[in-house]
């Protein structure tokens, strides 16, 4: 939570923009979250589900009918914070029924952009990768377009201990968790990506620990990497 995911991936967006041919889609699970999300009444809009402090809100405070399908595994009580029921929505609910569910979606989402400009080149920048299968749908495409290639960026705050997972990592300052409940850095979702340092290797390509100012020089450093991994130098 927090990490500048979203960040990193505009300012990557922006040196795609203005320094390549290369078309860039900034493209996140969580919009077909959203969606549903959107349609069972929780917010008005995909800006809504993506402030901060929306997310902080509970379901009493939001003071919306929300739509709660009969088979929802979970307890929503007045004090559930928006961020638990996308959270839960996500997880608990539609990976349960399916532990692709999202990830055909974003398959559905990316192959329709290919298709529709096959000629164009494109970098497809999802913020937010949670989950092992979620992460293995990108080293498929690499595998299944001759042309494509993957590189794994994860992004951490200072002080991060990565030899214990965000579950019971206490790096996180207190006024990161100023309204929202603690809970949330416990949900699958925050820390199944959480490795031990000596596996980095194994999964990322990159990995960084920025501060918030510091972004856009990672964003193009990696960017420069990118371009030189597919023209050379």
């Amino acid at each position: 939570i927090g990490a500048g995911k979203t960040t990193f991936a505009n300012s990557l967006a922006f040196y795609f923009k203005q320094f390549s041919e290369i078309t860039p889609h900034i493209i996140s699970y969580a919009d077909a979250l959203r969606g549903e999300l959107c349609d069972a009444n929780l917010a008005d809009s995909f800006a809504q589900l993506k402030d901060q402090e929306y997310k902080k809100k509970t379901l009493k405070e939001l003071g919306r009918d929300v739509i709660i399908p009969k088979d929802f595994p979970c307890e929503v009580k007045d004090d559930t914070t928006v961020r638990q029921f996308m959270q839960w929505w996500g997880t608990e609910y539609r990976r349960a029924q399916n532990d692709n569910y999202w990830v055909n979606e974003m398959y559905d989402i990316i192959m329709s952009e290919i298709s529709d400009s096959y000629e164009v080149s494109h970098a497809f920048i999802c913020d937010d990768v949670r989950f092992p299968n979620e992460l293995e749908l990108f080293t498929h495409l690499t595998r299944e377009h001759p042309n494509g290639k993957r590189m794994a960026i994860y992004l951490h705050h200072y002080g991060f201990n990565n030899q214990i997972s965000m579950a019971t990592n206490s790096f996180i300052p207190p006024n990161s968790l100023n309204g929202m409940n603690p809970s949330d850095t416990e949900h699958p979702s925050e820390f199944l990506l959480d490795v031990p340092s000596n596996c980095y290797k194994m999964m990322w390509d990159m990995v960084l620990s920025p501060s918030y100012r510091r972004i856009p020089t990672y964003a193009l450093m990696t960017f420069d990497t990118i371009m030189e991994s597919f023209y050379g130098d």
